[in-house]
């Protein structure tokens, strides 16, 4: 067998390759779930918000002022609201949140 430079290019330049969308790929990841984060760190700070404006005094956490604030505004029981996705959430507060902005020191996604 006969040893062939450019075939061994080849290889290592598709191996190279490969690595880098593998890279790509979990930066993309890596990004959604930062993002992620942050629309959650903002729906605590603002059900925060909620609960000194209102004076809830109950709730513990901005989720269960939240809980709270929108089982009285749609009328359903909390548990309902529980369920709720990130994106459920969002819209159903999406009027309340509209000149909300969260303290650039509390963003924990990079640039």
């Amino acid at each position: 067998m006969n040893y062939d430079p450019a075939s061994t290019r080849k290889t290592l330049k598709e191996i190279r390759q490969a690595a880098l969308e593998k890279a790509n790929q979990l930066r993309d990841q890596a990004e959604a779930v930062l993002s992620e984060a942050d629309d959650w760190c903002a729906l605590e700070l603002f059900g925060q918000t909620l609960a000194d404006k209102h004076g809830y005094r109950g709730c513990t956490t901005g989720r269960d002022a939240i809980t709270y604030y929108l089982s009285l505004k749609l009328s359903i029981r909390p548990a309902a609201i529980n369920d709720f996705s990130l994106a459920e959430l969002k819209l159903a507060l999406s009027q309340e949140m509209a000149d909300f902005e969260v303290p650039s020191n509390f963003k924990l996604a990079v640039g």
